[in-house]
């Protein structure tokens, strides 16, 4: 290292110039940065598990994520909300992305072929349809409908014959085309809504002040695909409001994974801004010099534009998590460059020659920010041990952007310093922070046992409190309170059937699911399930052949329609001719496969997680599947939460051992591990009291915050270790350590804590928590390291001699400032 410095101030001003060219080369790559905000991301399915799935569930039809138009008013089966809910089905049924509209007017639903004169038919008309010879799909149609009625003679004495309103199809109950209802057709809306279970709790609540207008998507949606859909919902809602005393709302998972990609987006540039403005403000008050506050900004920005950049090259795109890469680059690159800006104002003291005081305080500083570098970095690239590939192409990106932050420190600091007049530091412990910081630490060493018994107190609490701590999430967990999606996804939870599902697929023989066994298999699971407090509706093939049955006997028990073998082939048969894309949600065309789709609440995972396990063990056994968003969400949960917390226990490992490795003591990197174990168990605490889950942005606090409070406590150690080899016994050795080195840690948390702080004000939930966590360990650990660390130092430091011992050429830390 030193002859790299000793050279440097003669190639300074190339060294200055390349950072220029490259930062100034990789910020204009900027633009093409992408954004893939998609929250699957973070726990996608296990390659095997996810073929497993698909094998069961492949070939049924509206398995995309629809997105919601809902339709408030007093009454929404009055004409004017009625009308307009029509007329946006209408408007949007021929849409090139849009596969079916399901709604009050346009869902097929059982119905008698009757004579309505206000839907344009005649007499005469009627005479010539009469005429014309039925269709091969009618005369089928006709013959299984006979069939059904045959199995309940004493009902249906003369089979067709006995049913009053004529022959039965399965049509919507205004015909397509029409934009305009009239008094009939509100009629038969109304009418429908009180005699049809398929539409209550899907297309309307209970009060009947909520209707749903559902868009199925011809494909699934991909990010940009969702964005557009949404964005052409949104303009037609705009520019066709509703009538007065109507309210529309536009949800369901598709919207809600857009509201938060655009909250992401928008705050790249707040959060950054916020950072930025955050560290200049205690960058301020810590230096009072423009040198103070450029130097460390020039650098920490530097970096960040190269990281950035370089992501935008090699097409890494933001995503959920290394969104907030930028604006934590700033915060943590500026930890080193204020501890080489402190020292190299005491060096000035010494040396008033700029570049040997440069080139002092590298030599001095270069092994301890080095260490730290290391530290942070493997903190996040402990993550790369994870099963999921969004997490480990964060590790990795953070990981190299705090080496990256090292590297540009340790060349352009030295490099600029020179050109800037900085005050030296003043003789003796300086201004106020410098005394605070001493009696603090002085207050420590003089009752070290107190410190010490107090920590171990406050430590066992903690784990005492942090037991209670869950592993849970929710949807509504991600969202911002108050929000437009967090108020729509709310109103689907509270009125309609929610967002959120599992879906079961199973096997059996061929015909299996057309016959009574099988319909009856499907019935007692969708009974089961409706009994579980997580679900809001479990819905099958049942379903559709229940309501044919209905229909036709509207008094029948519940389950008559499968409750005779051939009745239930016959309705099958039925359904699958007069409602072949209903059916096809369901069923298989060789009756072979079934599927149940469960809408569940947004309970949270840890219960969603217990719904599976029970769902699971009741179909033990019969080849049953299960699988779905709110599955694949739930599992996926528990395994990323697994990897987080090895990923923690990894790094905690590595951490110390380098520590013991570079600092070449044992018994310094044994006396580092409380002052940096005991802000991880106040976090978890904070965690119980709140109230606050562990997921994937709170699990991932630790793996990262272990790597950032260490910091301090590297700088404070390397300092004692300078110190004692200068020949000062231990006491005092403290004291010159604390003062030297406690100001560059109280400013560097500080510029943590307030980069940090930015965080808070995200849109993003989990950004927030990781936020508000991440600053309870930083203000912990700075805490620990300005009394506990001071205690035990005294209590168990290496003793003045022993540092004396080693041979300061052999050690990495050496910090010679010759």
């Amino acid at each position: 290292m030193r002859p790299f410095y000793d050279a440097l101030p003669r190639w300074r001003r190339p060294v200055l110039v390349l950072l220029a060219v490259l930062t100034a080369a990789l910020v204009s790559q900027i633009p093409r940065l992408d954004a893939v905000f998609a929250p699957e991301q973070l726990v996608p399915p296990r390659p095997a598990e996810s073929e497993r799935i698909e094998a069961a569930l492949e070939g049924f039809a509206g398995r995309e994520e629809p997105l919601l138009v809902l339709v408030e008013a007093p009454d929404v089966l009055a004409p004017e909300p009625l009308g307009y809910a029509h007329r946006l089905a209408t408007a949007f049924a021929e849409r090139p992305w849009v596969a079916r509209v399901e709604s009050l007017t346009t869902t097929p639903l059982p119905r008698a072929v009757g004579f309505d004169e206000a839907d344009g038919a005649t007499l005469e008309t009627l005479e010539t349809l009469d005429d014309e010879p039925p269709s091969e799909r009618e005369a089928a149609m006709e013959a299984a409908l006979g069939r059904a009625l045959a199995t309940d003679p004493s009902r249906f004495p003369m089979g067709l014959a006995s049913l009053d309103a004529g022959p039965m199809e399965v049509s919507p109950l205004v015909e397509p085309g029409r934009e305009t209802l009239d008094a009939d057709a509100v009629a038969r809306v109304a009418g429908a809504v009180e005699d049809a279970p398929l539409l209550e709790g899907r297309l309307i609540d209970a009060e009947r002040t909520v209707a749903a207008v559902v868009l199925v998507p011809a494909a699934a949606l991909d990010e940009e695909g969702a964005a557009e859909a949404v964005e052409e919902v949104e303009g037609y809602l705009g520019a066709h409001p509703p009538p007065e005393g109507v309210r529309t709302h536009l949800g369901g998972l598709q919207a809600v994974r857009v509201a938060m990609v655009d909250a992401l987006r928008t705050d790249q540039v707040l959060l950054v801004s916020l950072a930025i403005l955050g560290s200049l403000l205690v960058l301020l008050l810590g230096f009072r010099s423009w040198a103070g506050v450029l130097l460390p900004l020039g650098a920490a920005g530097m970096t960040s534009g190269i990281v950035v950049g370089a992501m935008a090259l090699v097409g890494e795109p933001l995503n959920l998590l290394n969104n907030v890469v930028p604006p934590l680059l700033i915060t943590i690159g500026l930890g080193d460059a204020v501890h080489l800006l402190v020292r190299y104002r005491e060096e000035l003291r010494r040396e008033p020659d700029r570049i040997v005081a440069a080139r002092r305080t590298m030599r001095a500083m270069v092994g301890a920010c080095l260490l730290t570098s290391v530290t942070t970095a493997v903190g996040f690239g402990s993550l790369l041990i994870s099963e999921t590939d969004v997490m480990r192409r964060f590790a990795l990106t953070a990981s190299a952007g705090v080496m990256l932050a090292y590297l540009v420190t340790v060349l352009f600091l030295p490099s600029a310093l020179p050109d800037f007049r900085v005050r030296p530091e003043p003789e003796g412990e300086g201004a106020t922070l410098e005394r605070g910081i001493a009696r603090v630490a002085r207050g420590a060493v003089a009752a070290p046992w107190v410190a010490l018994a107090l920590a171990l107190l406050v430590l066992g609490g903690a784990v005492a409190l942090g037991r209670g701590v869950q592993v849970d999430s929710a949807l509504l967990d991600q969202l911002q309170p108050g929000s437009d999606a967090f108020r729509t996804t709310e109103l689907l939870e509270e009125r309609l059937d929610g967002v959120r599902r599992i879906e079961v697929g199973l096997t059996g023989e061929p015909g299996r699911y057309r016959s009574a066994a099988g319909l009856r298999e499907l019935a007692a699971l969708e009974a089961w399930l409706d009994e579980q407090p997580e679900v809001l509706r479990a819905s099958a093939a049942t379903e559709l052949t229940g309501a044919l049955w209905r229909h036709v006997a509207p008094n029948a028990a519940r389950g008559a329609a499968w409750a005779d073998a051939e009745r239930a082939r016959a309705l099958s048969e039925l359904a699958s001719r007069a409602a072949p894309d209903t059916w096809g949600r369901w069923v298989a065309d060789d009756g072979a496969r079934a599927r149940v789709v469960v809408q569940v609440r947004d309970a949270g995972e840890r219960r969603i997680n217990a719904l599976i396990d029970r769902l699971e063990e009741r179909m033990e056994g019969t080849g049953a599947v299960v699988g779905g968003e709110a599955y694949r969400s739930a599992r996926g949960l528990d395994r990323l939460v697994r990897d987080l917390l090895q990923s923690l226990a990894l790094a905690v490992l590595v951490i110390f051992v380098v520590l013991g490795l570079l600092l070449r003591s044992l018994r310094l990197a044994l006396i580092s591990v409380l002052p940096n174990v005991l802000p991880l168990g106040v976090t978890v605490a904070w965690m119980a009291l709140r109230g606050i889950p562990l997921h994937a942005s709170t699990a991932i606090v630790f793996t990262v915050s272990i790597g950032l409070v260490v910091d301090g406590t590297i700088h404070i150690l390397a300092r004692y270790r300078e110190e004692a080899r200068a020949g000062h016994a231990r006491r005092p050795a403290i004291d010159a350590a604390m003062r030297g080195s406690g100001r560059a840690v109280v400013i560097g948390a500080f510029t943590l804590l307030l980069g940090f702080t930015a965080l808070l004000f995200g849109s993003f939930v989990p950004i927030r928590l990781f936020a508000e966590l991440s600053i309870v360990a930083i203000a912990s650990s700075l805490v620990a390291e300005l009394t506990l660390l001071p205690a035990l130092l005294v209590l168990f430091g290496p003793h003045p001699s022993a540092a004396r011992a080693a041979e300061p050429a052999r050690d990495p830390l050496a910090q010679s400032a010759d």
